[in-house]
C-alpha cells in the first residue's frame, strides 16, 4: 500500500518534526476515556484512593485503559495483571473488556 501511495505522489514530499511549543493536557474528564467507562474499573481506582491528578498521571491507569480500549493482547494482560493491585472482581470485568 506504501509503494502505491507513494507512486502516486508528484514530485518531492518532505515532512518537517519540530518540536512542540506548547502542551496542553487535556480536561480531566477526557483522561483514560475508556477506562472511564466502566465503573466497575473506576470503583477499583476508587478503592485505591487516588487523587485525580493521581489517576491521569499513573501508568497503571493508562495500561487498562489501552486494555479496555483493545489496544494489547489477552497474553499481554495476563503477563501484567498482577501488578495493577486490582480486586478479583476488578480482575474479572478487566478480562471480559479486554
Amino acid at each position: 500500500m506504501c509503494d502505491e501511495l507513494q507512486a502516486m505522489i508528484v514530485g518531492t514530499n518532505h515532512t518537517q518534526f519540530l518540536p512542540a511549543e506548547r502542551f496542553y493536557l487535556m480536561e480531566n474528564y477526557h483522561q483514560k476515556y475508556y477506562l472511564r467507562n466502566s465503573p466497575e474499573l473506576i470503583a477499583e481506582f476508587e478503592r485505591l484512593t487516588l487523587q485525580a491528578q493521581d489517576f491521569i498521571d499513573s501508568t497503571a491507569a493508562a495500561r487498562i485503559n489501552g486494555f479496555v480500549a483493545g489496544y494489547s493482547s489477552q497474553a499481554m494482560l495476563l503477563s501484567e495483571i498482577d501488578k495493577y493491585g486490582l480486586s478479583e472482581r476488578g480482575r474479572e470485568r478487566l478480562f471480559a473488556l479486554a
